[in-house]
């Protein structure tokens, strides 16, 4: 055979096989975790088996992946949470535990009743002509009261001010009450902006610059870290964010996703251990991983495939989150992937099950409904409506699910 003894023929054909597995490993984009470490999750570049995303806790300070150079190891390692004697005393006695409850503001409770009645006057070709665009501007000092609670909360996370304030109106912002559910006694009680309008931002579509408040996220209330310990009693979970319609890290056809969610919830004090996207727009592996960040890319399992609705499908995102997830974890879940019977049958799913719900902690959803102003804006909508949509979010939160109405 052409001079080649068999040992040779034998040598040089392991050696094509050895390349081809290496060039099939390097290009796989599709992941499906949980894998043992043997075939662990792939990111690109390929990552070496040992150092493969965990589902462990977070490696000590001086390997773990960061956001940007700690400061110093204690900040990184031991989350910035503030210990409280309710949280004390509830850890000193069995059969005690966190309870939560829902309290809607007295704005958003007009909201809710009165939307049936705004729906039925809804405009399709002129939004700005919609009864609630009246009683919006006749809002206009509530609007300017949630907005700048937005606002101090923001000056907190970046650090302009020691902290998030406390002395907001109930009448004007809904919250979360946390309690212990031996004694009643309240641990904290935790602020989230209202359902009110069409579930935008308040100046969105009604007011005179409408249009430039379409897709402007500065109304929404994500937990702090501190915020979310008191909560909960439970100052060192793991944390995970699952992305369902992530697009790339930079770009997203709303706007990138996942770039302000990282940064969103670092400015938080909340770095994500495990990072879960989705995104159904094939695109090669270069294009999807050239701008993560790879301190970010290390905790990333991402999946190039569509999501998928089906109980226990491989690619139901919330079949991952079942698994890898814990009730004493911080879990975040974006629901954005523009097919609408999807997203509200995962939705559904959660507002049907309190197992799934009790794992969950903030929700982030961009319900795509008929008949209000935004629909121009929408590529799909279905048969419900807005009135379904104030249903869902208030579900969702009287579940303890800080759900937020997404761009």
């Amino acid at each position: 055979m052409l001079g080649f003894s068999r040992t040779q023929v034998r040598i040089v054909l392991g050696s094509v096989c050895s390349l081809f597995s290496l060039y099939y490993i390097s290009t796989v984009v599709v992941v499906e975790p949980p894998l043992p470490c043997e075939t662990c999750p792939l990111v690109e570049p390929l990552l070496p088996c040992e150092t493969c995303p965990s589902l462990e806790p977070p490696s000590p300070c001086e390997t773990s992946p960061s956001l940007e150079p700690p400061p110093s190891c204690e900040k990184t390692s031991k989350p910035r949470v503030r210990s409280t004697v309710s949280c004390e005393t509830l850890a000193g006695n069995e059969g005690c535990h966190v309870g939560v409850r829902y309290e809607p503001s007295f704005w958003e409770t007009r909201w809710s009743r009165d939307i049936s009645k705004y729906n039925e006057n809804m405009a399709w070709r002129e939004p700005t002509s919609w009864t609630g665009c009246a009683i919006m501007s006749e809002d206009e000092e509530l609007v300017n009261q949630w907005l700048e609670q937005w606002d101090m909360r923001e000056k907190a996370a970046t650090g302009h001010i020691e902290r998030a304030p406390t002395n907001w109106s109930s009448e004007v912002l809904s919250h979360h009450i946390y309690y212990n559910t031996c004694t009643n006694e309240t641990i904290s009680k935790v602020p989230i902006e209202p359902l009110i309008g069409f579930l935008r931002h308040p100046r969105a579509i009604c007011s005179p610059e409408g249009e430039t408040y379409v897709l402007n996220k500065n109304y929404m209330f994500p937990f702090f870290v501190d915020e979310w310990g008191n909560a909960t009693c439970n100052h060192q979970p793991r944390t995970h964010f699952f992305d369902l319609g992530a697009s790339t890290y930079l770009a997203g056809l709303g706007g990138a996703s996942l770039s302000w969610f990282m940064g969103t919830y670092r400015d938080r004090g909340i770095r994500f251990d495990r990072i879960f996207a989705w995104e159904a727009t094939p695109m090669p592996p270069t294009e999807v991983f050239k701008d993560f960040p790879k301190e970010i890319l290390a905790r990333l399992s991402y999946f190039n495939v569509p999501v998928s609705s089906a109980p226990d499908h491989l690619h139901n995102p919330l079949s991952t989150l079942r698994l890898t997830c814990r009730k004493e974890d911080f879990v975040v879940l974006k629901v954005d992937i523009d097919t609408p019977s999807i997203e509200e049958a995962l939705i559904d799913q959660v507002l049907a099950d309190p197992s799934l719900a009790e794992l969950i902690d903030e929700i982030f959803f961009e319900h795509h409904v008929t008949g209000v102003p935004m629909h121009h804006h929408w590529l799909h909508t279905v048969g419900r409506s807005v009135i379904e949509s104030y249903r869902i979010f208030q579900g969702l939160r009287q579940r303890g699910i800080r759900a937020h109405s997404w761009v």
